[in-house]
C-alpha cells in the first residue's frame, strides 16, 4: 500500500474519503502498509491484515476509528506515531515483533496491553503515553529500554518490571497515580 494512499489531496485537504471496510485477498503478498496510508481515514472501524505484512510505518492508521486489531505473526515493526489519536481498544501483538516506534499508540482507547512474548527490547519514547485507560501491561522478559514519558498518563496498576531492563528515562510513567 504506498505512502498517503488515502491522505487528503493538496488541491482538495478538505477530502477525506468514506470507505466502510477494508478486505484483502486471501492472496495478496503485501508486505508494507507505508506511512501515511490511511491518515485521518476514520469511516471505517475494522481491518485484517494479510498475514504477509512485516512493517507498518509511520501514521499510518494515525487518527482512524479502528478499534481492534490482530497483528500477524509477519509483522516486525510498527513506525512512529502509527496509530496515534486512533480509537484502538484492543491490539493482539505478535512474537515476531521486535520494534515499536515513538507514540505509535499515544492516545488511544488501549485497557490492557500484552508484549510478554514480543522481541521488542525497548519501549519508545511516549510509546504509549496519554493512554488513560490503560491499567494492565505485561513486559517481555528481554527488555533493556524504557524510553521518555512512555507511559506518562495512563492508569498502570500493578508493574513488574524486568529484571533485564537497564534505563528507565525521566517520565516514564509520569502522572500514573494507580502506581
Amino acid at each position: 500500500i504506498p505512502d498517503r494512499l488515502f491522505y487528503p489531496n493538496v488541491t482538495e485537504p478538505s477530502f477525506i474519503p468514506k470507505i466502510n471496510n477494508i478486505y484483502f485477498d486471501k492472496d495478496i503478498k503485501l508486505t508494507k502498509i507505508a506511512s501515511h496510508a490511511f491518515h485521518n481515514v476514520s469511516s471505517f472501524n475494522e481491518i485484517q491484515l494479510p498475514s504477509t505484512v512485516d512493517r507498518i510505518e509511520e501514521f499510518a492508521f494515525y487518527n482512524t476509528n479502528i478499534k481492534e486489531i490482530v497483528l500477524p505473526q509477519s509483522l516486525t515493526y510498527i513506525g512512529n506515531d502509527a496509530f496515534e489519536f486512533s480509537t484502538l481498544e484492543h491490539v493482539k501483538f505478535n512474537n515476531n515483533l521486535a520494534y515499536i516506534g515513538d507514540r505509535a499508540f499515544a492516545y488511544t482507547n488501549l485497557a490492557a496491553v500484552d508484549l510478554s512474548m514480543t522481541k521488542i527490547s525497548v519501549i519508545s519514547d511516549e510509546c504509549f503515553a496519554n493512554t488513560y485507560n490503560l491499567s494492565k501491561i505485561k513486559l517481555p522478559n528481554n527488555l533493556l529500554t524504557i524510553g521518555e514519558r512512555a507511559f506518562r498518563c495512563s492508569n498502570i496498576e500493578p508493574l513488574i518490571i524486568p529484571d533485564t531492563v537497564q534505563t528507565i528515562y525521566d517520565n516514564a510513567f509520569y502522572f500514573n497515580t494507580a502506581l
